[in-house]
């Protein structure tokens, strides 16, 4: 009986949160744009600098 309520409750938790995902997903989306991730969060939510000595540097190979 026990463990018919656990899976239970795993498939309960696990429908409702893969439904969650995904809608979160097909709406907002769950990553940032490759930009921005680049820069920084701080600077594309907030508009401040966290670390002002911290540079970027890109290289080429």
């Amino acid at each position: 009986v026990q463990i018919a309520g656990v899976a239970a409750v795993f498939a309960w938790a696990f429908g409702g949160a893969f439904a969650l995902f995904f809608a979160i997903k097909a709406t907002v989306g769950l990553r940032v744009t490759k930009d921005e991730e680049i820069r920084g969060l701080d600077i594309g939510e907030h508009g401040l600098d966290s670390y002002s000595g911290f540079q970027i540097f890109v290289t080429e190979n």
